[in-house]
């Protein structure tokens, strides 16, 4: 029973004159307090390591091992639904994108993985990944990433 946000990211966030504005409610639904923050855990692995591994240890550190636990286990939930996600764009696409939507799907494979393993996710994994992400992708995705940049910056 808690309000949740299905596309919780930076890019959902803003900020002006000292307040901090959610946008985007379409994606707001109730569900399990965690749902939010596995989404954002996972966004922030590509976009803000150090603040995906701070609360990663917030949580480790501050709260139960059940709690711990439960986000655990539904952040794989989220990397699920992201493998299945970038499969159905493969299964439709060809060229360039479907060389991303195949790197895509090994990259959250491999971070499912370790994640299953509870192991670190290897820092060379992901700037593999980001490498190769950003030589698939059209000028019109490196346009708008761009702006996203800016936001964690």
């Amino acid at each position: 029973g808690f309000l949740t946000h299905e596309d919780f990211a930076l890019h959902n966030i803003r900020i002006n004159g000292g307040r901090i504005y959610l946008i985007d409610h379409a994606s707001l639904r109730f569900g399990s307090k965690h749902e939010s923050w596995a989404r954002f855990m996972n966004f922030m692995l590509l976009y803000n390591r150090d603040l995906e591994k701070a609360l990663t240890e917030y949580i480790r550190e501050n709260r139960s091992p059940e709690e711990n636990s439960s986000l655990n286990l539904i952040r794989m939930y989220k990397l699920g639904e992201l493998l299945d996600y970038h499969s159905r764009a493969y299964a439709k696409s060809d060229g360039a994108f479907a060389e991303l939507s195949k790197a895509r799907i090994q990259f959250w494979g491999s971070v499912l993985s370790h994640h299953l393993k509870s192991e670190e996710i290897p820092d060379a994994l992901i700037e593999n990944y980001k490498t190769t992400r950003d030589s698939l992708r059209s000028n019109e995705e490196k346009l708008r990433q761009k702006e996203l940049q800016h936001l964690v910056s």
